[in-house]
């Protein structure tokens, strides 16, 4: 069984590296930030289920950002970050698992 905090990490290495490699040191700061917001809600997602680790979905979108990446196609890296980001949204709020803001969430 994948382990969540692998994929916690592993996740965040391959973002944070294609974000380290844009050379926009500014850009980096503000991701960084939204990561320190974000990256709870995720790790929370992924230890209520396990579901999001067998998303086959997620694993397109990876093997797109680094197709994209090796052949030099930025639009195909771009949308595929974009698209991993959505979907993973998406899936989170369809989930269930975070807590409603009555409940002090």
């Amino acid at each position: 069984d994948p382990d969540g905090a692998v994929a916690l990490k592993v996740n965040k290495d391959l973002h944070f590296a294609l974000y380290r490699a844009a050379a926009m040191p500014q850009l980096l700061q503000i991701i960084d930030g939204l990561w320190l917001r974000v990256g709870p809600v995720i790790n929370l997602d992924l230890r209520a289920s396990g579901r999001r680790l067998h998303a086959v979905e997620a694993h397109k979108h990876h093997a797109r950002i680094v197709e994209g990446v090796r052949t030099r196609n930025g639009k195909m890296a771009r949308a595929a970050v974009a698209a991993d980001i959505s979907s993973a949204a998406e899936f989170i709020l369809a989930s269930g698992n975070l807590p409603s803001a009555d409940e002090g969430g």
